[in-house]
């Protein structure tokens, strides 16, 4: 039988320094709940079903209360995660695949978004459950991510691999093409782009990754409203010191923290979490030696699997002290932020685990990939005697279907 006292001793620290009076009820809601004993005993406690062939997103709606997934089926699955319910669903149109989905905020889940391979959409949920949907904007090719102000149901982003970058406001007719993102190597060629995101605490910032090696951070105030006459000015880059001379890596995922901190992801390659001061400058082809070898490199974060082309990766936890991304190789990996150390490696699924989704401010998370099911992770095992090995899935779930 295992000692249940050692099971709890990651937790004493914690209650003791509250007991004292030492840490405040904030600081002890949060350490208690980001503690590494959770992390250790973070198991597998529902499988939603329901799609019919590969998963390519997963999103939880601002309050954590819902969770939105989309396939290469065409439909669009809202489930109710805490209980392992599907809600609602309804088809996405014209056998399209679902590349993102997400629930625009302030509309009491009734409004969301979705992209494909083309179209930009808006479906509206009607009290009688009648979906009604409008093609808001498009692209030439997929639209692999949509990036949603924070905190505004109006005001989007989206990203294409035609290159361009659209900004969208539902309060006007039609969408902004802000420019159109041109290759370094000096060909003219637009740089096939694969996602977006915004900096929460610089709303006019946002930042793009794709078909190359360079993220590329654009101020909304600077850009030229024309993208007909105009190419992308960004106003700085980040790329790892080895791969400014790569052709083969590019960029499959991207996610900023709430403390401006940028996470990247390539294929073939690591992850590597880029801080203020460790940009290149505007155009990388005119940095000087010097420069590039006096720059402080991004920590960096190894072992799993991505010859995807697009791989979300995610910060984790109340205060995003870990990061967490699936891999090809059917596992998912959770490293510790501060010191790159691997604290987990557990069996995802039975396939390739190609997108993940974190609870806001919890331990909790979702996966999805290649075997059509989503799945929901939180601390409710028990901590192992030693850092845990992979194991089937089948044997961690909880919940194995839906009721």
């Amino acid at each position: 039988m295992r000692n249940s006292s050692r099971r709890s001793t990651g937790h004493v620290p914690h209650i003791w320094r509250r007991e004292i009076g030492v840490s405040s009820p904030l600081f002890f809601e949060r350490s208690f709940t980001s503690s590494e004993a959770l992390i250790r005993r973070l198991d597998c406690y529902q499988t939603l079903e329901g799609h019919n062939t590969r998963i390519y997103t997963i999103r939880f709606n601002p309050t954590g209360s819902l969770l939105i997934s989309g396939a290469g089926d065409a439909n669009v699955k809202i489930w109710n995660w805490l209980d392992g319910k599907l809600k609602f669903q309804y088809p996405h149109g014209h056998q399209e695949r679902v590349m993102d989905a997400q629930f625009l905020p302030f509309t009491n889940d009734r409004k969301i978004l979705t992209s494909s391979d083309g179209p930009v959409k808006l479906h509206e949920i009607a009290d009688d459950s009648l979906v009604t949907t409008r093609v808001l904007g498009r692209h030439v090719g997929s639209v692999p991510q949509l990036a949603i102000e924070p905190g505004s149901p109006h005001i989007f982003y989206s990203c294409g691999e035609d290159g361009f970058v659209k900004r969208f406001d539902l309060r006007t007719p039609s969408p902004t093409n802000l420019f159109s993102c041109i290759s370094f190597s000096g060909s003219g060629l637009p740089v096939q782009l694969k996602c977006v995101v915004l900096d929460p605490r610089d709303l006019n910032c946002f930042a793009i990754g794709g078909f190359d090696q360079f993220v590329r951070l654009f101020d909304v105030r600077m850009y030229q409203w024309d993208a007909s006459t105009h190419i992308d000015r960004p106003v700085t880059t980040y790329c790892p010191r080895h791969l400014l001379d790569s052709l083969d890596n590019h960029i499959t995922g991207l996610a900023y923290s709430n403390k401006s901190e940028l996470l990247v992801s390539y294929d073939c390659e690591q992850i590597y979490l880029f801080n203020k001061g460790m940009d290149i400058g505007p155009d990388p082809t005119t940095v000087s030696e010097e420069h590039l070898l006096n720059l402080v490199q991004p920590r960096s974060y190894s072992g799993h699997r991505n010859t995807l082309p697009v791989k979300p990766v995610c910060f984790l936890g109340p205060r995003e002290e870990y990061i967490v991304s699936g891999s090809e190789c059917s596992n998912i990996f959770i490293w510790r932020k501060k010191d790159s150390k691997l604290l987990r490696k557990m069996v995802g699924g039975p396939s390739s685990v190609q997108c993940v989704a974190t609870y806001p401010n919890t331990l909790f998370f979702a996966s999805g990939g290649h075997d059509r099911n989503v799945r929901i992770w939180a601390p409710i095992g028990e901590e192992p005697e030693r850092d845990p090995e992979p194991r089937s899935v089948e044997s961690s779930c909880m919940t194995c279907s839906i009721s």
